[in-house]
């Protein structure tokens, strides 16, 4: 099962590495896909987790790549965890609110509007790629502001806070638009309490 991370220079991947490196159940993930916009972080992280693979009984193989259409064609999970504008959009966004009296903050504050601003075109753009790369993929996004960002690609809320958990269905019917419709949205275990 292939594993595409969309951020994949920040600092949970390791995490999520260690998790795959785990897992002992069948159908586990044997292979994951980093996309990063900065090949650096990419790089640098490629062999963080080459080092932290090392020796594993069940190892996971790990790609890398800048290209977005690379990463998502063919897979099985997306995990986008996308900063558009990295920590230093996310230091002015909160700076310039904080100059004028207003909380910062990049969740749900005026830090996080100006963020949401810079990552809703692209969250859209991601969501048009996966349709045609990735149709029967299924998509967890975590990303702030709480609300938009991970809305503006037509899902609807799992129930889980600043996060999105979508499966599309197995035909994708489209909108008139053109646009794909909304895809089954897989519920939360906290949504049936």
């Amino acid at each position: 099962m292939r594993l595409v991370l969309l951020g994949g220079g920040g600092f949970r991947v390791p995490l999520v590495h260690r998790a795959l490196l785990d897992d002992e159940h069948a159908g586990r993930v044997d292979e994951l896909v980093l996309h990063d916009v900065d090949e650096g972080r990419l790089g640098t992280m490629t062999r963080v987790l080459a080092q932290q693979g090392a020796g594993a009984p069940r190892p996971v193989t790990v790609r890398a790549t800048a290209r977005i259409d690379e990463a998502l064609e063919g897979a099985d999970f997306i995990f986008s965890a996308i900063r558009v504008g990295g920590l230093s959009g996310r230091t002015l966004d909160e700076r310039i609110a904080l100059d004028h009296a207003v909380l910062g903050q990049e969740t749900v504050g005026a830090g996080g509007i100006s963020y949401g601003l810079r990552t809703v075109p692209v969250a859209v753009g991601i969501a048009e790629r996966i349709a045609p790369l990735a149709p029967d993929a299924a998509h967890h996004t975590i990303a702030y502001p709480a609300g938009p960002t991970p809305s503006s690609a037509r899902h609807s809320p799992s129930g889980l806070p600043n996060t999105q958990l979508t499966r599309p269905t197995a035909e994708r019917e489209k909108n008139n638009d053109g646009h794909c419709k909304q895809p089954q949205t897989v519920r939360s275990e906290r949504e049936y309490k």
